[in-house]
C-alpha cells in the first residue's frame, strides 16, 4: 500500500501538510495513544489504591486531632509555672482545678480544656515562684 493511499484513507488533511513524523507513523503503522485496555487497567489500579488509602485518612485525621488536644492540655499545664514566676507568688492547683496564690489568696482561672477531656488530681500540686513544682500527678481521660 502506498503512502498516498494511507493518507487519503485515514485523514482528510492534504498529504503536503503532514509532517515527516506523521508520515513515518502512517507508513510503519505506529499509532500514538493508549488502548482502551491500558486505560482500564490504570483506572482499576488507581481505584484499588484509593480504596486502600481513604479509610486510613479518617483514622489519621482522628489521631492528629487527639494529639492536638493532648498538646493543648500540656500547654495549659505548662503555663502554670510561668504564671507563678510572672506573679512572683507560689501557686497551688487543687483537685477541683482551682489555681490559687498562696500568699495573696487570689484565684486564677485556667483556660478551658478541649471538649470531652477531663483532668483529675489526687492531691494538690504546688508551683513555687521560681518555677519548681511538686505534688500530685495529673491524669487525663476522654
Amino acid at each position: 500500500m502506498r503512502l498516498s493511499t494511507l493518507v487519503r484513507s485515514s485523514s482528510t488533511v492534504p498529504q503536503s501538510k503532514l509532517s515527516d513524523n506523521t508520515k513515518k507513523c502512517l507508513i510503519n503503522g505506529l499509532i500514538n495513544g493508549f488502548t482502551l485496555i491500558e486505560v482500564l487497567v490504570v483506572m482499576v489500579i488507581l481505584s484499588l489504591l484509593t480504596a486502600m488509602v481513604v479509610p486510613n485518612l479518617s483514622k489519621m485525621v482522628g489521631s492528629l486531632e487527639k494529639d492536638a488536644q493532648l498538646d493543648r492540655i500540656r500547654l495549659i499545664l505548662s503555663y502554670i509555672p510561668d504564671l507563678a514566676k510572672s506573679k512572683n507568688n507560689d501557686l497551688v492547683l487543687n483537685p477541683d482545678f482551682e489555681l490559687s496564690a498562696v500568699q495573696t489568696g487570689e484565684i486564677y482561672s485556667l483556660p478551658d480544656l478541649p471538649e470531652n477531656y477531663h483532668l483529675s488530681l489526687e492531691q494538690n500540686i504546688s508551683y513555687l515562684a521560681n518555677g519548681f513544682c511538686s505534688g500530685g500527678v495529673v491524669v487525663h481521660s476522654k
